[in-house]
C-alpha cells in the first residue's frame, strides 16, 4: 500500500497507514492517537491551561528527554502549563526512545488535588508492570513541571524514579491484542465529559467510576467507525482525500 497523504491536521499529518489504524483489528500507532486527543482537545474546547492533553510525542519527551530545568521550562511554556493543570497523558510501555512499544494506558493528573490516575484496559495483576512503571515516571516529571512536591499529595512518595504516584484502578480489560489505543482515547474522553459538567474527575465518586468502567469492546468498535467517518469528512474539505484509501 502506497502511503499518501491523507489529511493535515493543525500539526498532524495523516497518511493512508496512520488512517489504517482505525479499520477493525488494528492497534493505534502515536500518531494516529494523538489525531484523537486532538480531537478531544477541540471538542471541549476548556479553558487556557485548566485540563491539557498531551500528545504521544510530548509524552515520550517528558519520559527521555526532560533532565534538567531549562527543558522543563520549554515544556511549561510549549503546554501552557498552570499551578493547578489537570493532564491526560497517553502511557506507553516503550522502553527507550526508540521503541515504538506495543501497549497504551491512559494517565490523568489534577494538578490540584494531586490526584493520579491511571486506566490500563490490559493491566497487569503486578503492579511491576511496564505501563504502571512508566506511568509513575511521568507523574513524578509532571509534578516537577508544576513545581510541587508530590510528598504533600502522597505522603509515601519521594523524589525517587521508582515511587508509586499513579494508582491503577478497576476497567473493563479487552480481549484482544489492539484495543489498548482506542480505549486509553475514551477513557480520555469519559474524563473530559466529567470536568466539562463538574469541573472534575474522581474515581471515587461512582458516576465518574462508573463512567471509565462502561466502556468495552462495542464503544472500541464504534468509536473506530466514527473515527474513519470523521477523517473522511475533514479530508473531503481538504480537498486531500483519495476515495481508495
Amino acid at each position: 500500500m502506497s502511503d499518501s497523504l491523507i489529511l493535515q491536521y493543525y500539526d498532524i499529518d495523516m497518511y493512508e497507514k496512520d488512517v489504517s489504524n482505525f479499520r477493525p483489528g488494528q492497534w493505534l500507532w502515536a500518531n494516529a492517537l494523538s489525531f484523537c486527543l486532538k480531537e478531544l482537545e477541540l471538542l471541549f474546547r476548556f479553558p487556557s491551561n485548566s485540563v491539557i492533553l498531551v500528545n504521544a510525542t510530548v509524552v515520550s519527551m517528558i519520559r527521555f528527554q526532560c533532565s534538567d530545568e531549562d527543558d522543563r521550562d520549554g515544556l511549561r511554556e510549549g503546554l501552557n502549563i498552570g499551578p493547578d493543570s489537570k493532564f491526560l497523558l497517553p502511557i506507553n510501555d516503550a522502553a527507550t526512545i526508540f521503541d515504538q512499544g506495543s501497549h497504551w494506558s491512559m494517565l490523568y493528573i489534577d494538578g490540584m488535588s494531586g490526584h493520579c490516575i491511571h486506566m490500563d484496559s490490559s493491566a497487569s495483576p503486578s503492579s511491576s508492570s511496564r505501563n504502571i512503571q512508566n506511568a509513575n515516571q511521568v507523574a513524578m516529571e509532571v509534578f516537577r513541571l508544576l513545581k510541587k512536591d508530590p510528598s504533600s499529595f502522597h505522603p509515601t512518595a519521594s523524589l525517587a524514579p521508582t515511587a508509586s504516584l499513579a494508582r491503577g484502578v478497576e476497567v473493563q480489560q479487552q480481549t484482544n491484542g489492539y484495543d489498548c489505543g482506542v480505549f486509553a482515547v475514551i477513557f480520555a474522553k469519559c474524563v473530559c465529559e466529567a470536568i466539562q459538567e463538574k469541573g472534575s474527575f474522581s474515581y471515587d465518586e461512582e458516576e465518574d467510576a462508573r463512567r471509565v468502567r462502561s466502556i468495552g469492546a462495542e464503544a472500541c468498535d464504534a468509536y473506530r467507525g466514527l473515527t474513519l467517518s470523521r477523517i473522511a469528512e475533514l479530508a473531503v474539505k481538504q480537498k486531500v482525500y483519495r476515495t481508495d484509501a
